[in-house]
């Protein structure tokens, strides 16, 4: 997630750490400017893990990605250079929107 729109959602300061998650894909969402994050064996994205967000937080930030609705919390394993974090990322459901197969560049995203 965005840093700033990650700042306009939770209360606290969080930092973020470069991170990989492997068997993942991102692609743009019809109509939309964010991504949608969904399961592909063989690829990965690099982007942010938000170390140690506190439990308030994490449900703003569920309830501003539509957790249940428009994604599903996944848990998952990101490698932050040699090691390995066990992390939740926000699933895309194709109920609301649908999932294009192109490639989403954060460089393309303005908050």
């Amino acid at each position: 997630m965005d840093e700033k729109v990650m700042s306009n959602i939770v209360t606290k300061k969080y930092n973020p750490v470069k991170a990989v998650l492997k068997d993942y894909t991102r692609k743009k969402v019809e109509n939309f400017r964010y991504p949608g994050v969904k399961k592909e064996v063989g690829e990965q994205i690099t982007g942010v893990l938000w170390m140690g967000v506190d439990e308030m937080d994490l449900k703003r930030l569920d309830h501003y990605e539509g957790e249940g609705y428009r994604y599903a919390k996944t848990e998952v394993t990101v490698e932050i250079g040699e090691e390995t974090k066990e992390a939740a990322v926000y699933v895309f459901l194709e109920t609301a929107s649908k999932m294009l197969n192109e490639d989403w560049n954060p460089e393309e995203y303005n908050v």
